[in-house]
């Protein structure tokens, strides 16, 4: 009896695995021998399935640092700093150098706080009207803050003649103004002081030889020389 079992059961285990081989969806398809040995050029990879890949999108640089004035409203570019410059007003006949923008005027938060020499008012570096804008010791002298002890005017009419009150520049510093004057200064104090050309007939060239003049002997001759074994 067992001998007859075992007869039976080995048919049904062969048509059982039969029937999961043909109705296996997942088998993948053979790919003959001859494909894919080497030498087959182009042929293997038409044979060989391809998986579609989707390429990945070209990253804009340039578009991901411009800001995005919708969603960072505090990105968007101030139009007072994008106008024509905006001078700080000076009395008509003062020197009219080292004018203050007044465009740009960035936050501080003390009087010492702020560079360019200028003065720091309700939060922001603006130019100085009056000495009590200016830090201890610093006096305000066309719309700089300056030390005190580099003031010798303040403004023309402290000049004599046609003198003006002018700055001789900023400084290295965080103030900018350590080293910075004020001084009376001539607008034609420069041209005064230079020798006026002399006014005549030019003078008629006498000399007998000019500087290099051997050199310039050699090169005519070097010139000359292969046309006479022609």
């Amino acid at each position: 009896m067992k001998s007859l079992r075992g007869w039976f059961a080995l048919p049904a285990v062969v048509l059982v695995g039969g029937l999961l081989w043909l109705l296996w969806p997942a088998r993948a398809k053979s790919v003959p021998r001859s494909v894919i040995a080497a030498g087959q050029g182009d042929s293997t990879a038409q044979a060989i399935p391809k998986f579609a890949v989707k390429p990945e999108a070209p990253t804009n640089a340039v578009a991901e640092v411009q800001p995005d004035p919708e969603r960072n409203p505090e990105l968007k570019l101030d139009p007072v700093l994008l106008s024509p410059a905006r001078w700080h007003p000076r009395p008509p006949g003062e020197w009219d150098g080292m004018l203050v923008n007044m465009n740009l005027s960035p936050p501080c938060e003390s009087k010492g706080g702020c560079g360019l020499a200028r003065a720091c008012k309700e939060g922001r570096c603006v130019a100085c009207e009056a000495d009590p804008d200016c830090e201890v010791g610093e006096v305000c002298v066309l719309d700089h803050c300056i030390r005190g002890d580099n003031v010798a005017c303040r403004r023309k009419a402290d000049c004599g003649g046609r003198s003006f009150c002018v700055l001789d520049g900023y400084s290295v510093g965080l103030r900018a103004n350590e080293s910075m004057h004020s001084r009376c200064v001539d607008p034609l104090s420069g041209a005064a002081s230079m020798a006026a050309p002399p006014i005549g007939p030019a003078k008629e060239d006498d000399r007998t030889s000019l500087p290099d003049d051997d050199l310039i002997r050699r090169a005519r001759e070097a010139a000359v020389e292969p046309e006479s074994r022609r």
